[in-house]
């Protein structure tokens, strides 16, 4: 899809994730994936089967971050972290929305904050935060 026929929301979606990958450029172990113009983008953090994930929901009005897991380990992994979740919980200073799914073989911990108006770049850096 070439950007010029992209919808306004898709433009701003993509130019968020491209300040976003500029941002963290020098970070010591998270890697974007190449920004895209949809409501989400994805980290490598160095561990085969997980991911750091970000999301943009302008319809309800949150930006969100979550721990991806998503291999064989994944339910060990979530089990180990949920029994830590009181100390994470207390060490970030906000609360997690923990999603075992066992339906599939993957586990999420996300959390989201709201988010008025992804137009208003002047709000980037502390959503991006």
């Amino acid at each position: 899809m070439e950007p010029a026929n992209l919808t306004a929301t898709k433009r701003l979606q993509l130019e968020f994730w491209e300040v976003l990958k500029e941002r963290l450029a020098g970070h010591p172990t998270l890697r974007s994936q190449k920004p895209l113009p949809q409501h989400w983008t994805t980290f490598s953090i160095g561990r085969s089967g997980m991911h750091i994930g970000a999301i943009i929901n302008t319809r309800e009005g949150r930006i969100g971050v979550e721990l991806y897991l998503g291999d064989d380990n994944a339910n060990s992994y979530f089990e180990q972290l949920e029994m830590d979740k009181a100390v994470i919980e207390a060490e970030l200073d906000f609360e997690l929305i923990w999603m075992p799914l066992p339906e599939r073989r993957a586990c999420r911990i996300i959390a989201y904050h709201p988010m008025r108006d992804l137009s208003n770049k002047a709000s980037w850096p502390d959503l991006q935060t």
